[in-house]
């Protein structure tokens, strides 16, 4: 997630700020990713694709039933969750 958020922020000029969370339930594991860097949310499956990490994203984000993506005035908010089947 945090490779795909730089890749989509290359080309600005200002530092990006990512934060990663990871909560550990017996049967799940819910992921909270902060970042200061351009809106977009990064599980769209209509994004472009300009990186591998983006299509390895891509292809675990597309089997996840339980996702969100939240704009805020300064920075994105996503939050997955992986549960055990």
């Amino acid at each position: 997630m945090g490779l795909s958020i730089l890749d989509a922020n290359k080309e600005t000029k200002k530092p990006i700020l990512i934060e990663l969370s990871q909560f550990f339930d017996t049967d799940s594991v819910l992921i909270i990713q902060r970042d200061s860097g351009k809106l977009f949310n990064i599980a769209n499956p209509d994004q472009e694709i300009q990186s591998v990490s983006r299509i390895i994203l891509d292809g675990i984000l597309s089997s996840l039933n339980e996702k969100a993506y939240l704009v805020t005035t300064d920075y994105n908010r996503h939050i997955v969750r992986f549960t055990q089947y």
